[in-house]
Parts: C-alpha cells; sequence; structure tokens
C-alpha cells in the first residue's frame, strides 16, 4: 500500500482517504473534493472581493490583487472586519471618557478658582466686618485669622444679644424636673440639675450669627 500523508486520514480536510476503494476511486473522490473546495474558494474570494472592491489593493496591480485573494488575505480581512464594530465602540468609549475627563477637570478648576474668589471675598468682608466694630489689624486680629476673629466676635455680640434676666428654654432640658428654664449668664438651669452655656449654630458665621442654649 503507497504510503500517504497522515492528512489524507485525519480531520484537516474535506476528502478522508478510504482504503476500501482503489487508488482510483480514491484519486476521483479527491479530486471532486479539490474541486469543491475551488468552488467554496472561489466563491468566497469572490464576494470577499466584492465586499472590499472599495478597498485599497483590491483594485491595484495584478499581484496586489493576487495577494488579496489569498486564502489568508481572505481570512485575515474578514477577521479584522468582524471586529471593526467593537474596534469603533471602544473608540468611541474612549473618546468619551476623555472627554468626560476633561469637562470634570474644567468644572473643578472652574469650582477651585470660584472658591478662591469666594474665600478672598470672605476674608475682605471678615475684616470689614471687625474693623466696622472697633479692632485693629495686628493688635486685636491677624488678617490670616479675621475670620475665625470675626465669628468669634458675632458669637459674643449674639450672646450679649440675647441676654435677658428671664429664664429661656434650652436643649437637654428633658432631664430636668419642672424647669423654667435657664438665666443667660448663669452655670446652671434654675433647677440647678443642668449645667447650661451658649453653643455656635451649625451654621453660625459673622455674616449669620446663631447661637442657641445647651446643656452639657
Amino acid at each position: 500500500m503507497d504510503h500517504l500523508p497522515s492528512s489524507y486520514t485525519n480531520n484537516k480536510t474535506m476528502f478522508k482517504l478510504n482504503e476500501q476503494l482503489s487508488r482510483e476511486e480514491n484519486i476521483a473522490l479527491a479530486e471532486a473534493s479539490a474541486k469543491r473546495a475551488a468552488e467554496l474558494h472561489k466563491a468566497i474570494t469572490d464576494a470577499v472581493t466584492e465586499g472590499f472592491k472599495h478597498v485599497p489593493n483590491y483594485s491595484g496591480t495584478k499581484t496586489q490583487q493576487a495577494k488579496a485573494r489569498s486564502a489568508e488575505s481572505v481570512l485575515s480581512r474578514l477577521y479584522s472586519e468582524m471586529q471593526v464594530d467593537s474596534r469603533l465602540k471602544s473608540t468611541y468609549a474612549i473618546r468619551d471618557r476623555m472627554e468626560q475627563e476633561a469637562a470634570a477637570l474644567k468644572a473643578a478648576e472652574q469650582t477651585k478658582k470660584q472658591r478662591e474668589v469666594e474665600s478672598k471675598q470672605l476674608l475682605n468682608d471678615a475684616i470689614e466686618y471687625l474693623l466696622n466694630h472697633g479692632k485693629q489689624i495686628n493688635i486685636d486680629f491677624k488678617v490670616e485669622n479675621a475670620i475665625n476673629s470675626a465669628n468669634v466676635l458675632a458669637f459674643e455680640l449674639e450672646v450679649n444679644r440675647r441676654y435677658t434676666n428671664e429664664p429661656i428654654s434650652f436643649s437637654g432640658s428633658d432631664s430636668c424636673e419642672d424647669c423654667s428654664g435657664w438665666v443667660p449668664g448663669e452655670r446652671r438651669c434654675e433647677c440647678g440639675n443642668r449645667r447650661v452655656s451658649w453653643t455656635e449654630g451649625w451654621n453660625h458665621s459673622f455674616k449669620s450669627p446663631s447661637i442657641y442654649a445647651e446643656a452639657y
């Protein structure tokens, strides 16, 4: 029996050698299989050529056209074309992300500049507030601490404004029994059960003073 390459008996070809047939019969089957493969190759390359006719090299020299119609080139072009949508989506996604990052950076820079402007304005307002209340720079306050100094002064002025000889309600009075409240300036509430003092509100500032009485 003739020694034949293993490719005729494995799964790499459409033709399969049949040892039960004669040489002539196997050759006839191989020729038919080869013809069918050639037809498939032509059909595929013709279809790809038609699909890629607008692409350079498909309409170039004969050598370029022959190379473009080779099985390797056809499969390579088809594989590449099968991925074109995912590559395009990836490109758009990267572009969108870059645009979003650029927009976020621009917004952050604008916010930073706005805060710097507001911070400078607040500092100037604090200095003006202190000066209007008779305070002197470098004697009563430092420029760099003007905002804090103005808030402290506003707290003191608000405490004085809220002064009264009558008992007022205070936070934490639920721990007292039959207590009439707290007289500002005193250390304890009227029943003596809780120590009480003025406390800054969460949004207290020299622009909008806010204080309340709280037990501690």
